[in-house]
């Protein structure tokens, strides 16, 4: 594997030593690495391992600058074969965010199914909110050192939960060593970070000053470069308004960390503003020392009160009250720093390597791909033949749902998003589009997207949005979509062994609601659905009808009849099942109208023996899980509608007594519905010879 990291310098900070040590854990694995950056002191220890580094200013904000510097970096990508870019800071981030998709859009120019560079991103601070910071959120994996800022990051960046990845820093175990507690006379305690006012030197100054009155032997040193230098003479002038000259002491940046956390009693991080991780709390507790931190994300992560103790961050008395509490009982202070110790074990650098190693091979080989699809919500079911074909072509790809909320609980897909969030492409981030819809906004979003390659039927405006049209020939909707997916250069699933398989613990749970809701005996031999209504009028059968069905059927008496519908078919239900049991009071009914949601359909026609319905949608339901059914036409022609051709599907038997001409009207222009006339007799008759096949096993619910 090929990674290329990228950040503004190679200085002091923790972003820069972190580059460095995954950067040199890929060399020691037999990976090659590129460091590129503006260069810094640790590029001599880049060389000395024989990692790469290339020196582009790639810190300048310069918009000028940055956009120049996207073709060099995309020709550095394509040069070096580099599988993984990962930026490390928002700058670089949009450089190598351009230039990766530059890459990859000449290499699907090249190839349909090229192989791509990825593009991950590592949120090391809690960014504020705004258009330069949005690329944080937009690699293919977001590493956070933190649950915080992983949860800021999903709250105020909407980057999706599957995206983020927790990797804590990592720690040097071998240059952070632990060192037994010495008996010092003057207990030293130490702050560490930048000189800035978010770092709160400040507090540990003031709260140090009241501590010196009762342990007038107590040092504090500081140490760290000078961020903000009006900040740094304020604090020089604290130190005199106190008399602290001999007490308080600046050290610097220095690179001897852990020699100084050895030499100290306690470390100190008196943070005023949410730190992304707190590498200081692991470090000290490697060196054995307890923690006195802010009580402030994430540092509260870290700190439990057994490696150390809290405090409100901005309370001189708190402060002031833990740092005397360590001084006064000692055996504490040892005890926590020995547990410090155990809980940086778990944070060793060759731990953070692995993870952030494995989050690389978790993006290689696959793609992001959007399944578009719109319509109604028998077609969005039936279009998840396609969806397990795509996933089946691509298992290590990231496959996205897109249409409407249904859409996500029909497919059961992992990934979702909404159709209008093509429109924003750095969210969507897509490599391939299957647009199954084939509609103007459909064909416009997928290009809207981004997407590198963009598949859809030549229709409307495909030769304008779409990289692939492909050509549409009329069929049943099966078989039309394995054409569709074949003309992508995918391989369908084969048709006939194609299945949606029910989860066990969903069937029981409506076979339970079924249950609650049944008038009559529940220990019926069969079980049949009857769904009441269709959207459309012209198709839907009478009252007198639904009730001589129910009522006729040869051995009646056996079987449960579920009735199915929305909650404006309450009222219709109620009125069936009172004048059923009039007619006969030993035929069971459970009336689930209005109490079952689109996803509880599936497994509640999975339980059917057969489901005798006039709409497409539960017919489609039901050709996905091969649940036999009787599907009866009125005004519309059942080789347009059914999934596909009848002698391929022999479990369903579609009913059409047509005496006019399909008229395709929601209304029967007539008033007389003609085209109903002889339906239920037709149902009658096949009824029996499809019951007394062997029961489909919803005894298994049982």
């Amino acid at each position: 594997m090929k990674v290329l990291q990228i950040l503004p310098r190679l200085n002091s900070g923790g972003v820069e030593r972190g580059t460095v040590e995954v950067a040199s854990y890929l060399v020691s694995q037999g990976h090659k690495s590129i460091v590129v950056s503006f260069g810094g002191w640790r590029q001599a220890y880049l060389d000395k391992i024989g990692v790469k580094h290339i020196k582009l200013p790639v810190h300048s904000k310069n918009p000028v600058v940055m956009i120049s510097l996207i073709p060099k970096l995309a020709r550095i990508i394509e040069e070096n074969d580099i599988d993984v870019v990962h930026a490390r800071s928002r700058v670089p981030a949009w450089i190598s965010y351009y230039a990766v998709r530059m890459v990859n859009r000449m290499r699907f120019k090249r190839e349909r199914y090229p192989k791509i560079v990825n593009f991950i991103t590592t949120c090391h601070g809690l960014y504020s909110k705004g258009p330069i910071t949005w690329v944080m959120g937009m690699g293919r994996r977001v590493i956070v050192p933190s649950e915080f800022i992983g949860e800021y990051m999903k709250r105020e960046f909407d980057v999706p939960s599957y995206k983020i990845v927790l990797v804590p820093r990592g720690v040097d175990l071998d240059e952070f060593n632990y060192v037994p507690f010495q008996d010092e006379k003057d207990p030293i305690f130490l702050v560490i970070g930048r000189i800035t006012p978010n770092k709160g030197q400040d507090v540990a100054i003031r709260a140090f000053s009241k501590v010196t009155r009762k342990y007038p032997n107590s040092r504090l040193w500081i140490v760290g470069d000078v961020g903000n230098h009006r900040y740094y003479q304020y604090l020089r002038s604290l130190q005199i308004r106190f008399s602290l000259h001999d007490s308080v002491e600046f050290l610097g940046p220095r690179k001897d960390i852990s020699d100084i956390i050895a030499k100290a009693y306690a470390l100190l991080i008196p943070s005023q503003y949410p730190e992304s991780f707190g590498r200081g709390v692991v470090e000290s507790g490697a060196v054995g020392r307890p923690v006195i931190a802010s009580n402030l994300p994430a540092l509260n992560e870290l700190v439990d009160g057994k490696n150390g103790l809290l405090a409100q961050a901005d309370s001189i008395q708190d402060w002031q009250e833990k740092m005397i509490y360590l001084l006064e009982n000692p055996d504490k202070a040892i005890e926590m720093g020995l547990k410090g110790r155990r809980i940086a074990e778990d944070y060793g650098i060759e731990r953070m390597c692995e993870s952030v190693l494995s989050t690389y091979e978790s993006v290689l080989g696959g793609y992001r791909i959007g399944v578009v699809k719109t319509s109604s919500l028998g077609d969005i079911a039936l279009a998840r033949y396609s969806f397990e074909s795509i996933k089946k072509n691509f298992p290590n790809s990231e496959i996205i749902a897109v249409g409407p909320t249904e859409t996500v609980m029909l497919w059961e897909a992992d990934n979702y998003t909404r159709l209008w969030q093509l429109f924003r492409p750095a969210r969507a981030d897509l490599d391939i589009v299957y647009d199954l819809q084939g509609r103007g906004i459909t064909q416009f979003l997928s290009w809207r997207s981004g997407a590198h390659r963009r598949f859809g039927y030549l229709r409307k405006l495909a030769w304008l949005f779409h990289t692939d049209p492909i050509r549409w020939e009329k069929d049943y909707p099966i078989q039309e979509q394995k054409r569709f997916l074949s003309q992508c250069g995918l391989k369908p699933i084969d048709v006939d062994r194609f299945y949606v398989e029910i989860a066990e613990e969903k069937r029981q749970e409506i076979f339970l609601k079924i249950q609650g809701n049944t008038l009559g005996s529940i220990r019926k031999e069969k079980m049949i659905g009857l769904v009441l209504r269709s959207n459309w009028p012209s198709k839907t059968l009478s009252k007198d009808a639904l009730i001589d069905l129910i009522t006729k059927v040869d051995g009646r008496e056996n079987y449960l009849w579920v009735l199915i519908g929305t909650m404006r078919d309450r009222g219709l239900s109620e009125e069936l099942v009172e004048r059923v049991k009039e007619i006969n009071p030993l035929i069971s009914l459970s009336d689930m109208t209005g109490r079952t949601s689109s996803e509880e359909l599936f497994p509640l026609i999975d339980l059917l023996d057969l489901l005798i319905t006039p709409d497409s949608a539960p017919l489609h339901f039901a050709y996905l899980i091969h649940t036999p059914t009787i599907v009866y036409f009125g005004p519309t022609f059942p080789a347009r509608h059914l999934p596909d051709a009848p002698e391929k599907i022999g479990f369903i038997k579609p009913v059409w007594t047509q005496v006019c001409h399909p008229c395709y009207k929601k209304i029967c222009p007539r008033k007389t519905h003609d085209c109903l006339i002889g339906i239920v007799e037709e149902i009658l008759k096949l009824v029996p010879n499809i019951l007394s096949a062997d029961s489909r096993g919803w005894q298994r619910a049982k």
